[in-house]
């Protein structure tokens, strides 16, 4: 199931980050709905889909190979994987998840992209470091570390 602000992510995406060298999507989950067309604009950029469930890792590995998929866990990363990276972003993740998302972007110096899962704040309460931004139909909120 692709989301109607799709295309709008990944126009915001690739207009803010247009020299990135490596990207990476957090809880990439059943479809790499962004991350697929994200890579097809960043021809040269590397895109990482990370997921907690090794099967669906697998799953995207062979059916996306232009995509670099791999498993791991933000409340216990392998900073490695995000060193480097641009952008991490999460769409529509579990309002639990947004503060590991945080501390991991901080941790490794990379600004970080929230989708929430409705235009309010999907449970999470923002502070005023994050920027809200809404872009066409898309409404994220956006961490930009390296300020």
């Amino acid at each position: 199931m692709t989301l109607l602000d799709t295309e709008d992510i990944v126009d915001f995406i690739t207009s803010n980050y247009s020299n990135a060298k490596k990207i990476v999507e957090i809880g990439v989950g059943n479809l790499p709905s962004v991350a697929i067309p994200l890579k097809m604009r960043l021809t040269t950029t590397t895109v990482i889909v990370v997921d907690v469930d090794t099967t669906r890792i697998r799953e995207i590995e062979q059916e996306h190979p232009e995509l670099v998929a791999t498993e791991d866990d933000v409340f216990q990363p392998e900073y490695a994987i995000y060193r480097g990276a641009s952008l991490i972003y999460a769409i529509r993740p579990p309002p639990e998840l947004i503060p590991a998302i945080s501390k991991l972007s901080k941790a490794v110096n990379t600004d970080v992209l929230i989708r929430p899962l409705s235009s309010e704040e999907a449970g999470f309460n923002f502070s005023s470091k994050w920027k809200f931004v809404r872009h066409n139909k898309a409404t994220l909120y956006w961490l930009k570390v390296s300020q």
